[in-house]
């Protein structure tokens, strides 16, 4: 695989900044990132491919993803699942940006830049930082649909009563 993957990135001292795809990738569908580090990666099933996600889902040449100076292009290769970005299908080269979702048949990815270290700007050690990243709600929520189609999960209802007459207003789900 020509692709570059790694939890962190190395792009200390280069002039650009990385294109980085973050996604659960198939099998075991543990979070990764995968640092985009060629002008034209070809994504898809087949041996040989740039990046090759092990889905039956996914086409043997399924898509590919362009770099044209600091842009970053998606393009679907006639595959049989289809190309999204933000949901919509693609049928042309489509342009990507921080924080856009692709999904490659039944992956899906975040786009995320991340800049030189040297550009980089210091920040004060003021505030704390949080532990987790905060993810969006599109992401968030795609991750849940596949936890409730995939039955992993098992919801329990409670229910939500009014505290002075004891009168139910509705359930949550836990």
């Amino acid at each position: 695989m020509n692709l570059h993957v790694a939890e962190e990135p190395t792009v200390a001292g280069t002039e650009k900044g990385v294109w980085t795809l973050v996604g659960c990738l198939p099998p075991g569908r543990s979070l990764s990132k995968l640092h985009i580090r060629k002008a034209s990666c070809v994504v898809g099933r087949k041996t040989g491919v740039d990046l090759q996600i092990a889905s039956d889902c996914v086409s043997g040449r399924h898509a590919e993803l362009i770099q044209v100076g600091e842009h970053l292009f998606v393009r679907d290769l006639g595959s049989t699942n289809g190309t999204f970005v933000n949901r919509r299908r693609v049928s042309q080269p489509t342009p990507v940006a921080v924080g856009d979702h692709i999904e490659i048949a039944d992956v899906e990815f975040r786009v995320e830049f991340i800049a030189p270290v040297d550009t980089v700007a210091v920040k004060s050690n003021s505030k704390t930082a949080p532990v987790m990243d905060r993810m969006d709600s599109d992401w968030t929520l795609s991750q849940f649909e596949n936890l409730m189609r995939e039955k992993a999960v098992t919801p329990h209802y409670q229910p939500i009563v009014r505290f002075d007459d004891h009168q139910l207003v509705g359930l949550e789900a836990l």
